[in-house]
């Protein structure tokens, strides 16, 4: 039986076209003009999933996501919010509220269709036709994998290992779960040139296109390196010849990636920056690299406060120290302090070891799979999954 999906927006062309979209994908679709309507038919109704915009006169799309949440028989329900803001403070209000994702308005039709049936499956795969003895309602498991999250890797500076641990912890999440990988710096495309990848799509591709296609293109442009992870690699763009992501294009392809229903993982480079902002306002979980020496723990200390600053209140900021070769060995409870946060994981690489991986063109983790370093960056991939 196909799934029900209620649509709340009152705006009568935006429903009446989504609803169109929808049906043609063989859902069962019910509208409503407004929110008072769409409670009393969700009720009755009893939807797989709720799309419900936010902007609406007689009660926001806020107010009834916290209804329905405290409703028992749509308690459950996934929603997602249909807003034509993309601000961190709006986005943290609707989750709060209990939204399960948000779409931007205008959408087309093939994100919305990618992002609805990543939820709808997401909901099927972690639903048990198993009832308690005594009877009584469904019982839900989650994994760790369960729901689609997007974690950036960023750099206190450069030098620091950032795409060296993406890589290797994307690697070793696709072991469980379809990973995407994304490569966001560029400038110096190091994860085709550490992959040894040969590039046909790339994200420069989708950079020249129109803003609104990048959700329609970004399928043409990923390459699969294994069955569970896709790469969107980077050129080489030294001479600024090649198009780059900026503010207008980087929220759509924010939306497609999430879209895909698969966890993402982004080298986002260094710092922060107009390349890289929105991942990071959008980003599940944020991990900074920092080098164990005065010039990183100085840069991590000043980035630290702009990352809180800009992510959501639900994202996860992890500070992972990356030791390349013969370091310092500073006290933990010492970088703490200095920077302000914890710790989350010491990844230890010896230069041996990351010489043979690049040389090879193969992560460390395919190189050594057996080795310590390897055993670190699985720790750090569960740890990043258990969100």
């Amino acid at each position: 039986m196909s799934s029900k999906i209620l649509v709340i927006d009152d705006h009568k062309e935006t429903l009446e076209l989504i609803t169109l979209v929808l049906q043609k994908q063989g859902f069962r679709v019910k509208n409503a003009h407004s929110g008072q309507e769409g409670l009393a038919i969700a009720n009755q109704f009893i939807p797989d999933l709720i799309l419900l915009d936010v902007m609406m006169p007689d009660m926001d799309g806020f107010t009834v996501c916290r209804t329905v949440r405290q409703t028992e028989t749509i308690s459950e329900t996934p929603i997602i919010l249909l807003t034509a803001k993309s601000q961190p403070n709006e986005k943290w209000e609707g989750f709060e509220a209990g939204a399960t994702d948000y779409l931007i308005k205008p959408t087309n039709a093939e994100e919305l269709n990618r992002r609805v049936s990543a939820i709808l499956s997401n909901k099927k795969k972690n639903e048990s036709p198993a009832k308690p003895a005594g009877g009584g309602a469904t019982v839900m498991t989650m994994s760790p994998f369960a729901r689609s999250q997007m974690t950036v890797f960023l750099g206190a500076c450069g030098g620091c290992g950032t795409t060296t641990t993406a890589i290797n912890t994307a690697f070793a999440h696709a072991i469980n779960e379809q990973t995407l990988l994304a490569d966001l710096d560029m400038v110096q495309g190091h994860v085709a040139m550490y992959l040894n990848q040969k590039i046909s799509g790339s994200i420069n591709s989708l950079a020249e296109g129109i803003p609104m296609n990048v959700g329609g293109q970004l399928s043409n442009n990923v390459t699969r390196v294994s069955p569970n992870l896709s790469v969107l690699l980077a050129k080489p763009n030294f001479d600024s010849q090649m198009a780059v992501m900026g503010e207008k294009h980087l929220p759509n392809l924010v939306e497609a990636m999430h879209s895909r229903g698969e966890s993402t993982i982004i080298d986002g480079g260094s710092g922060i920056h107009d390349g890289n902002r929105s991942v990071i306002e959008r980003a599940d979980q944020i991990v900074l690299c920092v080098r164990p020496d005065r010039v990183s723990l100085a840069s991590a200390r000043e980035l630290v406060p702009a990352i809180n600053a800009t992510m959501l209140p639900t994202c996860l900021l992890h500070i992972v120290i990356v030791s390349i070769g013969p370091s310092a060995k500073l006290p933990k409870d010492k970088i703490e302090g200095y920077l302000g946060a914890n710790i989350t994981a010491t990844l230890q690489i010896p230069l041996a070891t990351l010489a043979k991986s690049a040389n090879n063109g193969r992560p460390i983790i395919l190189t050594e799979p057996d080795g310590e370093t390897t055993k670190q960056f699985r720790s750090l991939a569960e740890t990043v999954a258990k969100l």
